[in-house]
């Protein structure tokens, strides 16, 4: 008798001990749940703000360097150059963002051949970019050459519509794609050579957009140009006596939102 109710206090122990763990296992799931849930709700939290724009800091800041320098001259005139557009980007949000596509547009402008009238001006105007035409002005401005990239894996059905109806056809991996934390900074440099006159005008366009978006009002698309007359292009870095007496000029970056821009300019004050 004593060792039934020896063995009925032992299995009574054992199913004690059992609920105890199972009731840790359980506290330590419970535990882990919340703390992963309440991570992606400020997650969300932090998106939500950006799309919003109502974030105390845009989500991305970004600049970009233009170097145009030549590299042999022709009996006809023209130079060939090369042209370089160093941009850099970087997470300013307080969360994960991810780049899913770049577009780089090399652009060769004309002058007119127009004469303003004594006290008159022409506008020198900036080349298009994806969303926006080219505006009227002393400069006549044709793509002649661009890269664009996507970052790896599945590409949104909306993006790849957008990047064949602006001509791109030809679509690679890289460009400033990726995730960033925050804090963290990519790098992007496209280069191009180009055969042109001197008298004639270079401007790169890089766009890019987080989370897919397309919309060049929102904060999660980047735009950064810049522009250059070739008759201030560097000379070339291996010619050493031109070298040392050479000019080392780059063009003025433009590094802005050209629609949250406009609006500005339409905004009294």
């Amino acid at each position: 008798m004593n060792w039934e109710r020896g063995l009925g206090v032992a299995n009574l122990v054992i199913v004690g001990i059992t609920l105890v763990g199972g009731g840790y296992e359980w506290l330590t799931f419970k535990h882990t749940f919340e703390d992963q849930t309440l991570k992606q709700l400020a997650y969300q939290n932090e998106q939500l703000k950006i799309a919003l724009g109502t974030d105390e800091q845009k989500p991305i800041e970004y600049t970009g360097d233009l170097t145009v320098t030549q590299i042999k001259k022709y009996p006809d005139g023209t130079v060939l150059y090369d042209v370089s557009y160093d941009v850099t980007d970087k997470n300013t949000s307080k969360s994960l963002i991810h780049v899913t596509y770049t577009s780089a547009e090399l652009y060769l402008g004309d002058t007119s051949a127009r004469e303003p009238a004594f006290g008159a001006a022409f506008s020198i105007n900036d080349a298009p970019d994806p969303w926006h035409p080219q505006d009227s002005g002393l400069i006549s401005w044709r793509r002649i050459a661009y890269e664009a990239n996507v970052d790896d894996g599945p590409t949104n059905p909306t993006v790849m519509k957008w990047m064949h109806d602006h001509g791109y056809t030809s679509i690679s991996h890289g460009g400033l794609t990726g995730t960033l934390s925050s804090g963290t900074s990519n790098e992007y440099m496209p280069e191009f050579l180009i055969r042109a006159k001197p008298s004639q005008y270079v401007d790169v366009v890089v766009s890019f957009g987080v989370d897919d978006s397309l919309d060049v009002a929102s904060p999660n698309v980047g735009l950064v140009d810049d522009s250059l007359w070739l008759v201030n292009a560097e000379t070339d870095k291996h010619d050493d006596a031109a070298a040392k007496s050479g000019p080392h000029t780059h063009g003025s970056t433009k590094s802005h939102n050209r629609a949250l821009l406009a609006q500005r300019r339409r905004t009294p004050t």
